[in-house]
Formats: C-alpha cells, sequence, structure tokens
C-alpha cells in the first residue's frame, strides 16, 4: 500500500478519525504496548500519512509517543518506509529487555570511561545515548538507577 492512502480525504477528518479510534494506543509512555483495535488498523490503512505527518508538532509529541505510533503503522500492516519522517523527529530504538536487565547490573562510570572515538563510530551513536535511553526506560518502568 502506498504511504500517501487509498483515499485522498480530507487531511483534518483523517486526524480526526486517527484520534478518535488509535489515541489510546499511541500516547505516552512507550510501554507497555497495547495491539490496535480494527477499527484503528481501518483508520490507519485509509488515512494520508505525509498530510498527517506532516500536522504533528513539538507539541504533539508531548502527548503522543511517536514509537507507539510507528508501533500501530506495523501492526495495522501498513509500516513507515525505511528513513520515513513523520513528525519533527524519528522515534529512537528502545533497548530490549535483556539489554535493559544488563544496564541495570553495570558500573557505568567505569564502562563509560572505556568508550573512545573508535568505539562510538562502531556503534554509530553519540556517548550518552544508549545510557539516556536507558534511564528514560527505567523511568517508565519505575526502577531507580
Amino acid at each position: 500500500m502506498s504511504i500517501a492512502g487509498t483515499q485522498a480525504g480530507d487531511c483534518d477528518n483523517d486526524l480526526k478519525d486517527l484520534a478518535r479510534e488509535c489515541q489510546q494506543y499511541v500516547m505516552e509512555p512507550p510501554n507497555p504496548k497495547t495491539p490496535p483495535s480494527s477499527a484503528c488498523c481501518g483508520v490507519v490503512q485509509k488515512v494520508n500519512v505525509p498530510c498527517a505527518c506532516s500536522k504533528v508538532t513539538k507539541e504533539t509529541e508531548k502527548l503522543v509517543c511517536m514509537e507507539n505510533v510507528v508501533y500501530v503503522a506495523n501492526e495495522c500492516k501498513r509500516p513507515f518506509p525505511p528513513g520515513y519522517q513523520c513528525g519533527t523527529g524519528q522515534p529512537e530504538e528502545v533497548p530490549s529487555q535483556a539489554c535493559y536487565d544488563t544496564y541495570q547490573k553495570l558500573d557505568m562510570s567505569f564502562m563509560c570511561s572505556k568508550v573512545h572515538k573508535g568505539i562510538e563510530q562502531i556503534i554509530s551513536m553519540p556517548k550518552g545515548r544508549v545510557h539516556h535511553r536507558l534511564l528514560q526506560k527505567a523511568s517508565h518502568v519505575g526502577h531507580q538507577v
């Protein structure tokens, strides 16, 4: 299915339909994820994605979890193409539970002291980004890091 949707439709109506049928599946926090309803998927299948994505602002992203938007699109068999920009920024990948569990056991001061430019280039991630994302996940599940 094309990213533009099967019906041109009115963008404002698409947004109202998305809010009505999908709101509970895309709000913060990113976890736990809830599979979307068939009514939500019906809206996702017909929505004009470029138009809807163009309406996403920083204010919207304070309430709507873009990671959950990607999850709902995937569950509704209408995934975003690789690299597609929806909203003001791309959602970050969430660390796996195994990664998170391992992180809880690490001495982060020691680990971060061992990261150097070569390792940063290999993993293509700015120093501290993994640590920051894991801290975010910990705050969502009530763990102290």
